[in-house]
């Protein structure tokens, strides 16, 4: 479902590796980089609206049917709801 995701909703999913690149092409030189990740590890706090949206989003776009989104959201809410709040959500920059 995840690269499904990736089709639905993201123009240009890869444009971060490319970019040195697209930078050289034009004459720009890439003069400092960081990377910022989030990962939810634990109840699925952050993510919660996107995946709510899924529903609709990802149907009407044509990459799943209602019944696939609804089961993977589901089965989502349900894991989150496994871990403990005591976990939480963790964010890593």
């Amino acid at each position: 479902m995840d690269e499904r995701i990736i089709t639905a909703l993201i123009t240009n999913p890869r444009v971060m590796r490319t970019m040195p690149q697209l930078l050289r092409d034009v004459g720009l030189e890439l003069a400092d980089s960081r990377g910022w990740v989030l990962t939810e590890i634990g109840r699925a706090d952050f993510f919660l609206a996107a995946l709510q949206s899924f529903s609709v989003l990802l149907p009407k776009t044509g990459v799943a049917t209602p019944e696939e989104v609804e089961a993977f959201v589901a089965s989502q809410r349900e894991a989150s709801e496994r871990i403990p709040s005591s976990l939480g959500t963790t964010s890593t920059r």
